[in-house]
């Protein structure tokens, strides 16, 4: 019964550890997100105000989290 006893405790500690990566990976920002909205800043900052609004928008689209990506689309807009 303990052999049991410890595969399930085994089970339970990797199911925690996956769900604590998997939602960390879900709340960090991805890579591209940042780079895109890098790139939304730097047209922002050369007056391409139509450009950078349509990159801050595609950097939302791929960090939902970030609500103030959105707000800069509709600021530059």
């Amino acid at each position: 019964m303990q052999s049991s006893s410890r595969g399930l405790g085994s089970f339970i500690m990797a199911l925690t550890v996956a769900t604590v990566v998997a939602t960390s990976a879900l709340a960090a920002p991805s890579d591209a997100a940042k780079a895109v909205s890098a790139q939304a800043a730097k047209a922002f900052r050369s007056g391409e105000y139509t450009r950078a609004s349509e990159l801050f928008e595609s950097a939302w689209r791929l960090n939902k989290d970030d609500s103030g990506l959105l707000y800069n689309a509709a600021r530059c807009a």
